[in-house]
């Protein structure tokens, strides 16, 4: 669901037809906190709801606004290729989220990107080749910090701490 703008625009630039291919259950509980990573996983399968007739032999593009520890996105790909997907291409409409967030805007939760690679140098299309890799996806795309930066009109008091530089 916070994808659904960038997805809604990503629709229009595109010219391709936005449908929501996968529902969630609103009365499961909520999984950021769970104890363990199999119950997280556990419980975000029971979360996500597949429309097969939308996903099966389809190319899939997923939108969701970033990826922390990538627990859903990973269960998420998982049961689109399960129902069938023939193409699965991720698109994050921000930057890699590569440090822990000193503001406290991000919730304490163990990321993924650094787990990928001690190398501080690494460019972000070899993060995303990596993250292609590791996700089972067809692509994995972020929005560059340059471009990411340039879209809020007040740029005063804009963070950018815990981006990928």
């Amino acid at each position: 669901e916070s994808g659904i703008y960038s997805a809604t625009g990503l629709s229009a630039e595109s010219k391709l037809p936005l449908y929501f291919g996968i529902i969630r259950d609103y009365f499961t509980e909520k999984t950021l906190y769970s104890s363990t990573t199999s119950n997280r996983y556990e419980k975000i399968k029971r979360k996500l709801i597949p429309i097969e007739s939308l996903i099966k032999d389809k190319k899939i593009a997923i939108v969701d606004e970033a990826v922390l520890s990538g627990s859903t996105l990973k269960v998420m790909i998982q049961i689109l290729r399960d129902v069938g997907a023939k193409e699965i291409h991720v698109r994050i409409p921000s930057p890699i989220i590569a440090r822990e967030c000193n503001a406290r805007v991000l919730p304490k939760v163990n990321l993924l990107y650094p787990e990928l690679s001690t190398d501080s140098k690494m460019e972000q299309k070899e993060y995303e080749e990596k993250l292609k890799v590791l996700f089972n996806a067809d692509s994995f795309g972020f929005l560059s910090l340059d471009n990411f930066v340039g879209i809020p009109q007040n740029r005063s008091n804009f963070c950018t701490e815990c981006f990928l530089r």
